[in-house]
C-alpha cells in the first residue's frame, strides 16, 4: 500500500475493515500454505495500530519515513508471529517508534 502523505495514510487507514480472531486465524492458514493475498489482508487489517500508536506522537514526527519504518516492522512482525493461540494486538512491536521519538 502507497501513502502519498501522513494524512493519506491516516485516512486508508482509519477504513480499513478490522478481522475478527476467527478471521485472524483463517488467514494465518492461508499463509502458512504461502498465500501472498492472506498475508497482505493481514498486515492492511492492522494498519489501525500502527496508525494509533504514530497519532500519539508529536505531529511533527508524522512523517512517511516513520510510517514505512512502522509498516515494516509490522510485517516482520506478522510474517514471524504465531496466531495460533495469541491475537497479534498485543504483541505488535513498534520500536521505529520509540527510536524516532529519542531523537
Amino acid at each position: 500500500m502507497l501513502f502519498t502523505c501522513a494524512k493519506d495514510f491516516f485516512d486508508k487507514a482509519s477504513k480499513i475493515e478490522r478481522i475478527s480472531r476467527q478471521q485472524e486465524k483463517e488467514l494465518y492458514s492461508l499463509m502458512k500454505s504461502g498465500d501472498t493475498t492472506a498475508r497482505d489482508k493481514m498486515v492492511e487489517s492492522y494498519l489501525f495500530i500502527v496508525a494509533s500508536r504514530i497519532k500519539r506522537l508529536p505531529n511533527d514526527m508524522h512523517s512517511l519515513d516513520l510510517i514505512y519504518s512502522c509498516l515494516e516492522a509490522l510485517e516482520k512482525e506478522v510474517d514471524k508471529f504465531d496466531f495460533c493461540d495469541r491475537f497479534l494486538v498485543n504483541y505488535i512491536p513498534m520500536q521505529a517508534i520509540d527510536l524516532s521519538h529519542q531523537n
